[in-house]
């Protein structure tokens, strides 16, 4: 029986006594649940019992230090208790982790406020203005911080009111299917207990979970909810290449190589696979590697053109003129795919036709390759660079 999944049944129907029985037992049976603690703290703050709901939530954060959500949800448990500088102190935890979160940004402004440090209060109320809202609970705080900023500015200075119930859906309350929340990390923790971390989702939750936080740019928190589900489902190849793409905008480039050589673990003829693989060991440093995926992807895919372009950049930079050469006579015999394909052997055969201008007017391809690279050259570039390349 899922223990977990009992309780929350019971938090469905706003009975948290019954359902905190029922976390309590899950994680007697594993401490490590996240899923448990989740709904210990959430329980025990629906019965104003803030205290030791930040001590679960303590406990989580000790374990897994990553989760921003876990310091912020602490953080507002301590703030009811009126523990002021220790919820400060989580907030300020949490923003390391997620820089840009709304609500933990106005919560840390509001204390700094009522601790008397006016200038770093109102420095981070106004980042919490500008910060990207990722969810309705961070364009509701927005919304009302913008509110207060008038009545202040209205009023010649003053000090910003700490979180009360005169903001719409302060705190933590069920109606129905939909918790209404602005404390800071509370979408996350009800993310974990009641979606994410559902037996029988999958990874296809995952994936989703993942590409939802990178279109608000949090791609470290993406990549780690695919490293769990790259490491429970290794045979998904989709939670693979989210993964990578994540990595790739992280700039960890060694672990996305990694990363792309499961997908090809997978699926070892993908063209595509290989010219992302191909690029990305450009990018740190590897040419001779990246050589041969492309070489493999155009064995593949004899109509890649972009594997053939991407090949014809790397001999022209090792000074390779007759292979340069070459390299484009194969691509131009080529039937090329798609019209992305047919507009790259276009350009592809401008570069053919001047680089065979500036062999004969130079007396050899050798000797006629630095003006070529000086004038048109190779107009191929891996997505991330190359090696050196900022």
């Amino acid at each position: 029986m899922d223990l977990v999944g009992a309780a929350n049944a019971f938090m469905a129907q706003k009975k948290p006594g019954e359902a905190l029985a029922l976390y309590e037992k899950a994680l007697a049976q594993d401490p490590g649940d996240e899923r448990g603690h989740c709904g210990a703290a959430l329980a025990l703050m629906s019965l104003n019992r803030n205290k030791e709901a930040a001590g679960y939530m303590e406990r989580l954060a000790g374990m897994r230090p990553e989760r921003a959500y876990a310091h912020g949800v602490m953080g507002t448990a301590l703030e009811k208790e009126g523990m002021d500088a220790e919820a400060l102190a989580c907030y300020e935890k949490m923003l390391k982790i997620s820089p840009g979160d709304v609500v933990a940004l106005f919560h840390k402004a509001a204390l700094l406020s009522m601790a008397d440090r006016k200038k770093e209060s109102m420095e981070f109320f106004r980042k919490a203005l500008e910060a990207e809202p990722a969810d309705e609970a961070a364009e509701q705080t927005q919304q009302w911080m913008q509110y207060a900023m008038a009545e202040i500015l209205e009023q010649g200075g003053g000090e910003l009111a700490a979180p009360g119930s005169e903001i719409p859906g302060w705190g933590t309350g069920y109606e129905g299917d939909e918790i209404v929340t602005t404390t800071p990390g509370m979408l996350g923790l009800l993310e974990i207990l009641f979606v994410r971390g559902a037996p029988g989702g999958g990874p296809e939750e995952s994936v989703e979970r993942a590409s939802r936080l990178a279109d608000r740019g949090r791609f470290a928190e993406a990549a780690r909810v695919l490293d769990e589900a790259t490491a429970r489902y290794p045979d998904y190849d989709e939670a693979h290449s989210v993964r990578a793409m994540m990595l790739m905008e992280l700039g960890r480039y060694e672990e996305a190589i990694a990363c792309v050589d499961e997908i090809l673990r997978l699926r070892p003829d993908d063209h595509k696979d290989l010219g992302v693989k191909g690029m990305l060991l450009e990018r740190v440093g590897r040419p001779r590697e990246a050589a041969r995926c492309y070489e493999r992807a155009m064995q593949a895919a004899p109509g890649d053109m972009l594997a053939r372009h991407l090949l014809c950049g790397l001999l022209a930079l090792e000074g390779d003129a007759d292979g340069l050469l070459e390299c484009y006579r194969a691509a131009l015999k080529a039937k090329p795919s798609g019209r992305d394909g047919a507009r790259l052997q276009r350009r592809m055969r401008a570069e053919y036709r001047e680089l065979s201008r500036c062999a004969k007017s130079a007396g050899s391809p050798a000797a006629g390759l630095g003006a070529f690279m000086g004038g048109t050259g190779v107009g191929a570039m891996p997505t991330w660079g190359r090696a050196g390349q900022s």
